[in-house]
């Protein structure tokens, strides 16, 4: 009887634990966000940035500084959806082709920007960032199989880097154009 009346206390101060440590972890991505507004000024000032590189990176620091939860809400359901469509977008097609035709230094410092926003990422929403991860781990491979099937090919990139890129760039997309019209 006597642990039941002490489970009130143990969970008030789990939860306390984890804010507490979600705030350390927020603490401690700050450097990082210095790091991603650098790099990403950086990838932006590039010559011939194709768009499609362009909309991500400025999606990604304009978004580094929130929470970012509208983003994973928006992939937690897009990603079903976009795995199966994706490779049949000829705009799929061109965001490979732009991200291959970058010269070496520029691929590099577009690297760096996409894992300083993953570790970010990671530290503002521990939880919403495994469950699109694992979304992604469960439905890139269902959807390379359907893609084989149909197009009787396999494609050379499709994988969970490039399933995310083509997400976070067509919400790019679709904040762009809402801003536009506010």
């Amino acid at each position: 009887m006597i642990e039941l009346a002490i489970l009130p206390v143990v969970v008030a101060l789990g939860i306390l634990v984890l804010v507490w440590g979600h705030y350390e972890v927020v603490l401690a991505a700050q450097p990082l966000r210095l790091q991603l507004a650098e790099k990403g000024e950086q990838l932006l000032a590039k010559e011939g940035l194709p768009p499609f590189i362009r909309a991500q990176t400025e999606f990604i620091l304009r978004t580094a500084f929130g929470s970012g939860r509208q983003l994973f809400v928006c992939a937690i359901m897009a990603i079903p959806v976009m795995v199966t469509l994706l490779f049949q977008r000829a705009w799929f097609t061109q965001m490979v082709q732009a991200i291959e035709s970058l010269d070496a230094e520029t691929k590099q410092l577009r690297t760096e920007v996409i894992r300083l926003h993953n570790r970010i990422t990671l530290a503002n929403n521990p939880v919403l960032f495994m469950i699109v991860n694992l979304e992604v781990l469960v439905f890139s491979p269902i959807g390379l199989f359907l893609f084989a099937i149909f197009r009787k090919r396999l494609p050379l990139s499709g994988d969970s880097d490039t399933l995310i890129a083509a997400i976070e760039m067509r919400k790019a997309r679709l904040n762009s154009n809402h801003l536009r019209h506010a």
